[in-house]
């Protein structure tokens, strides 16, 4: 007997109406008996309630693809619950696991698992320092990295005129040594470019003892000096000596600066070549000395002695040419030569590490980011 449709009566009456979905031993021995009989042999609709009856497979697709996936269910069959993940687009929801695409919701690709950021300091640092330097670096704990910044010399007519501006409204205060700085100058056009350089950036993440990447640049004033023996010396560690060496606190705040004019040996910063290597010795030797600490920064104009010198090395010059970057180690003593005989000016960035909540700086006590934010943004 035949149903209306054509399709015989002992095969659809056992094919479960819409909605109905039976176990999956049943609706495999009834898809056998169809397959037995052909499937040319029922209609398109008695097929579909066949597919999404016996064996849960969507079907509103069309009589080629449900007869292939029918076959294909039937065949592999001993594999059915495999088979319903590896094709799970081929079944319905209800009648198969839930795989990883179920809880993407409207999203077609899981997330990217989050890797910590890492990157190779020594190419980074050789890439705009030339060859050889990263191992000059670590020898001597400091670096000139020349031409840097030669595009601006373009604008130095706009970078004269704005620290003429700024010298102009400057104001030292009776009793307060000069030493070079204007003490006024923290968000000039020149310094904003200077801070935003990817180049003095990338140098200064490699450098860092810790290699760390976030890092932000808190203004700071700039240096500079007159042609006519203006005062300009002094010395010291830019680090809290005892902090350091109890946790290491600071020892990865690069001292770097930016030069804007050709410095010679009489005009140009000093440092202790090496020193890194010898501070904890040396910290031993002040404490035998009665040195009683410092604070944020060491003066060393008086206690880095004669024999100090003659073991560690004198303070020396590493003069800078004009749009040249210097980076030291914040572990090295440095400082200035006594006197200014020619105009020497230089930007300093001071790139301080943040933590991964963007608030909290390097350096214990110091503007948080929201503060520093504030004072730029100041009107």
């Amino acid at each position: 007997m035949y149903e209306a449709c054509g399709c015989p009566v002992d095969l659809v009456s056992q094919i479960p109406g819409s909605g109905v979905k039976l176990g999956d031993q049943q609706g495999l021995a009834l898809v056998g008996q169809v397959l037995a009989a052909g499937l040319q042999a029922i209609c398109h609709r008695h097929l579909r309630l066949l597919a999404a009856g016996a064996l849960g497979l969507h079907n509103s697709k069309s009589r080629q693809t449900i007869s292939r996936r029918v076959g294909l269910v039937y065949e592999h069959r001993s594999w059915l619950k495999r088979l319903r993940v590896r094709k799970a687009k081929w079944f319905r929801r209800g009648c198969r696991p839930v795989v990883q695409q179920d809880l993407l919701g409207v999203f077609r690709h899981v997330s990217v698992t989050k890797v910590a950021f890492d990157f190779d300091a020594a190419q980074v640092f050789e890439q705009f320092a030339g060859t050889g330097s990263w191992q000059l670096w670590h020898e001597d704990g400091t670096c000139n990295i020349p031409g840097v910044f030669s595009y601006l010399a373009d604008l130095r007519d706009m970078v004269d005129i704005e620290f003429d501006i700024y010298r102009h409204h400057h104001h030292t205060p009776a009793g307060t040594p000069r030493l070079g700085w204007l003490r006024n100058m923290y968000y000039s056009l020149v310094q904003q470019l200077a801070r935003q350089d990817p180049v003095w950036y990338a140098l200064t993440a490699a450098a860092r003892p810790d290699k760390q990447w976030r890092l932000i640049s808190y203004p700071y004033i700039t240096k500079d000096t007159g042609a006519g023996g203006e005062a300009t010396g002094f010395l010291h560690l830019d680090l809290d000596l005892e902090a350091y060496l109890v946790d290491r606190q600071g020892g990865s705040r690069l001292t770097s600066s930016l030069s804007i004019d050709h410095e010679d040996a009489e005009g140009c910063t000093v440092v202790v070549k090496g020193f890194h290597r010898h501070l904890q010795v040396w910290h031993k030797r002040l404490l035998q000395r009665g040195w009683k600490g410092g604070g944020p920064t060491t003066n060393c104009s008086s206690a880095y002695r004669a024999e100090d010198r003659a073991e560690w090395g004198e303070p020396i010059g590493v003069p800078c040419a004009a749009w040249s970057v210097r980076i030291t180690l914040p572990q090295l003593i440095h400082g200035s030569t006594p006197v200014s005989k020619q105009r020497r000016r230089t930007i300093l960035p001071w790139f301080m590490s943040i933590d991964a909540d963007h608030e909290q700086l390097e350096v214990e006590g110091c503007l948080g980011w929201s503060e520093v934010r504030r004072c730029h943004l100041a009107p």
